[in-house]
Order: structure tokens, then C-alpha cells, then sequence
């Protein structure tokens, strides 16, 4: 186990790897079906022998987009719309050219297996985010853990199915009428989601200025966590690496507990960011009292998982998250320094 104290370095290159290394992937997947004439020209006839209408432009489009959809990933762009594209790529390729060989992979004609793994992972990623090395993240786009696993599932499947029923001669007329209804009410929802819902966050307050104060002194407590960053294992620590992880804790924390000080110091001018903001700071102080007793008890040479305070079954964090990225705020999100 590493001794990791500071800031979101670690999960970022995890979330990272995970989304460059299955975007990669299923791009690649996309242009060995066009990269040579030979290619283009072997591939319609694979689309044509599992049921697929209009092979070739099956070919070209399922080419397109999985160059497309491993793009986005790789480069953590509109990354729940990308993670929904694996899924409805992984439904596709499992029910038409796997479903028919069991599971296992090294079945004759391969099983449907792999197919699942892969759109699994699509949910995971759409319910993880982008992470911070994206450019999801430098934009300040970012989706709950259930909207964007949601999306991932919901638009992922819902897309797959419908393109079996408009594509695959083996679909039934019952169950293309059924997968079209599905159709009908995602494409309902994503048009309302999109123009007709109200755009305002009920999270967003009104004075910018105090968003960007508060920004600015979460940044550079970001910095100091940054600086703090112990990466060496466990058994190269010495029998002190507990006492050293607390003290690498209550450092990053108290960093914290600065940046929220200077946001207390003036308040919001605008009555409905006089009103939540302060909820906000005492959830934060709830928070930040959660890591101090995490580092009291790493100091009694116990090193159990991090456990932070729930409302309604909803971490901390998590709250407070959402209404950091709600108005700007990305420094100000809690570090995942103790979630490794």
C-alpha cells in the first residue's frame, strides 16, 4: 500500500489510464476496420454473415464510431456521452456477433464475455467521471456519479437496442416496436434535458466575485497538498509510516481548513449564495473533522479505510463537490488523497 497524502494525483492517473487504455482500444478496434483496402473490403462481409442490413454501411459507420468514441475517451471529452457509446457498441457487437456462443471468450466464435467486461467498464467510467486530467475537467463539465453512470447505462443500452431493432435481421417486429418506444422516451428525455430544462444549478449562487476568491485560496492549498506528496510504500517507510501518514494528513488539512477560513472571511452579497453558502461551509467543517479523527486514529496504528460523514446516504464529499464544480469552484472540491 502507498503512503499518498496531498492532493488527487493518484486517482486522476488512475481514472486517466483507465479512459486512455480502453479508448484506445476501441479505437483501434475501429480503424483496423478501414486502415487498408483489404480491411474495408473483409469487413461488410463479417457484418452481412451475423444479420446485419446495409453491411457495408454498417461497417463504416460502426468504424466511425468507434474511432470517435475512443477518441472522446481517450481525451475525457463529454466523457458520460463517450462511456455511453463503449456500451452501446459492447450491446451491439455481444447480442448480433456473441450472444449465440456462450459466455467465455475462447468459445468457437467467441462468447459474449469480453463484450460484457468492456461495457461494464463503460459504466464504470461514465459513473467515475473523467477525472481531473481531462479536458472535461478543464472546462469544468463534470456529472454526479449516478447521472453519469445513468447516462452511461440508460444511453448506452437504450442506443444499442435501438440500432439492433433498425439494423439486425434478427430482430423481431415485436421487439423492434418495444426497443422503439424505449427509443422514443430517451430521445424525449435527452431533448428536454438538453433545451427545454432550466440551465441554472440549484447550487449556482449569484456572486461570481466570492466564487473566485474562493477559488483562488482553495488553489493554493491544492499547491501545498501537492507538495506534500509521499510516495513511497508502506514497507520503504520505516515502522513510523502511519504516524507519517496522519502527519501528512493533518498537514493537507490543515491547508484546507485555510482555504475555508478565507472563504467564511466575506460572504456572499447575494441572498441566495447568503443562504447556502454557509450550509456548505459547515458541511465542509463536518468534513474536515472527518479527517482529523482519520489521522488521530492512523496514529494509534490502525490504518483503516477513510470513512466520511453521510446525509441521506450521501457522502460529504460529494455534496460538497457538486457545489464546487456548480460555481466554478474545481480547486475547491475535497482532494481524494484519502481514498487510496
Amino acid at each position: 500500500m502507498d503512503i499518498r497524502a496531498g492532493d488527487a494525483t493518484a486517482g486522476a492517473l488512475a481514472l486517466a489510464t483507465l479512459r486512455v487504455a480502453f479508448g484506445a482500444m476501441i479505437c483501434a478496434h475501429g480503424w483496423n476496420k478501414v486502415s487498408s483496402r483489404a480491411r474495408r473490403a473483409a469487413t461488410p462481409p463479417w457484418f452481412a454473415s451475423i444479420g446485419m442490413r446495409a453491411p457495408r454501411l454498417q461497417a463504416r459507420a460502426a468504424a466511425v464510431t468507434e474511432m470517435l468514441v475512443g477518441l472522446a475517451l481517450m481525451l475525457g471529452v463529454a466523457t458520460p456521452l463517450a462511456a455511453a457509446g463503449l456500451v452501446g457498441l459492447m450491446v451491439v457487437a455481444g447480442v448480433a456477433g456473441h450472444a449465440g456462443n456462450g459466455f467465455f471468450i475462447f468459445r468457437p466464435g467467441q462468447g459474449w464475455e469480453y463484450t460484457a467486461m468492456v461495457g461494464v467498464v463503460g459504466v464504470c467510467i461514465g459513473a467515475l467521471g473523467p477525472g481531473d486530467w481531462s479536458l472535461d475537467a478543464l472546462v469544468g463539465w463534470r456529472t454526479g456519479p449516478a447521472a453519469g453512470g445513468a447516462v452511461a447505462l440508460g444511453l448506452g443500452v437504450g442506443a444499442g437496442c435501438a440500432h439492433l431493432a433498425l439494423s439486425w435481421r434478427r430482430a423481431a417486429a415485436i421487439g423492434r416496436a418495444l426497443l422503439g418506444l424505449v427509443v422514443a422516451g430517451l430521445v424525449a428525455m435527452w431533448v428536454y434535458a438538453l433545451f427545454l430544462a432550466p440551465t441554472e444549478s440549484v447550487n449556482r449562487i449569484g456572486d461570481a466575485a466570492w466564487a473566485a476568491r474562493a477559488e483562488a485560496a482553495c488553489a493554493v492549498a491544492a499547491r501545498e497538498r501537492a507538495a506534500l506528496a509521499d510516495l513511497r510504500r508502506i514497507d520503504d517507510a520505516g515502522p513510523d509510516a502511519l504516524a507519517r501518514r496522519a502527519d501528512l494528513v493533518d498537514a493537507a488539512t490543515d491547508g484546507l481548513e485555510r482555504a475555508i477560513a478565507a472563504a467564511r472571511g466575506t460572504l456572499p452579497t447575494d441572498d441566495k449564495g447568503a443562504a447556502i453558502v454557509p450550509l456548505w461551509l459547515a458541511d465542509y467543517d463536518t468534513y474536515l473533522a472527518d479527517r482529523r479523527e482519520y489521522a488521530r486514529t492512523l496514529r494509534t496504528g490502525v490504518n483503516p479505510p477513510f470513512r466520511e460523514t453521510t446525509v441521506e446516504g450521501i457522502p460529504l464529499s460529494e455534496k460538497l463537490a457538486t457545489f464546487a464544480a456548480a460555481n466554478d469552484m474545481p480547486s475547491c472540491r475535497p482532494p481524494m488523497d484519502l481514498s487510496v
